[in-house]
């Protein structure tokens, strides 16, 4: 109950937060969330570069992880509250399940990914930490060193995150669809949030991160 009523505490005080501040502005915001391991980097390293281009569009190479979190820099589990930099949108970015500031955005993308693949990658991610498994309890952390007991214990929050965020998002991305056809993707989600659109820059920033 304590644990609980700590958790309502606590985003009571983000979505008042986040509600002072982006009530503000009148730029759209943006949300994009997914499960861990999903593709929500990638995602927005290809909408980033691409924002980056239509201000330079004689930029060479992608930006840094440094650079991207920087012109990407507000998360909304953490409430903070940046401004963005000239030329580039209000957007936040989450893991966190379906909560009420969800809400204050007007456009929430929800990336998702074939539930083994992503519990599979969440597993060695959380695994290979400094801290494993930071978010579990001490009893639990030793069985989530094994990896079909991880993805057996850890499917049952996917498909709630899964399901939740399917009936909350405006717009849904598949990750493997942007494998395979991210050119459509991209321009698709380009178009959705209203930009605008250059189809050449969009090709270009896709070669950017083809690592991915």
């Amino acid at each position: 109950m304590i644990e609980y009523l700590k958790d309502q505490y606590y985003w009571w005080n983000v979505y008042n937060k986040l509600k002072s501040f982006l009530s503000s502005y009148d730029e759209k915001k943006i949300l994009l969330f997914g499960y861990p391991k999903s593709g929500n980097t990638w995602l927005r390293f290809l909408l980033f570069n691409y924002l980056n281009l239509l201000l330079d569009k004689n930029y060479y190479k992608t930006l840094t992880y440094e650079e991207l979190n920087l012109l990407q820099n507000n998360i909304m589990d953490r409430a903070t509250t940046n401004l963005p930099r000239e030329g580039f949108p209000f957007f936040y970015r989450t893991h966190a399940i379906y909560k009420k500031p969800y809400d204050l955005f007007d456009f929430k993308i929800f990336i998702h990914r074939n539930p083994l693949d992503t519990l599979v990658s969440a597993y060695y991610f959380y695994r290979d930490r400094v801290v494993p498994f930071p978010n579990d309890s001490k009893d639990e952390i030793k069985n989530l060193h094994n990896i079909d007991y991880y993805v057996r214990t850890k499917f049952l929050h996917w498909k709630k995150f899964y399901e939740k965020s399917v009936n909350k998002a405006d717009y849904i991305v598949n990750y493997s669809n942007l494998k395979t056809n991210c050119f459509h993707e991209l321009k698709s989600l380009v178009i959705f949030l209203d930009l605008n659109i250059d189809e050449e820059l969009i090709k270009k920033s896709i070669s950017f991160v083809l690592f991915f």
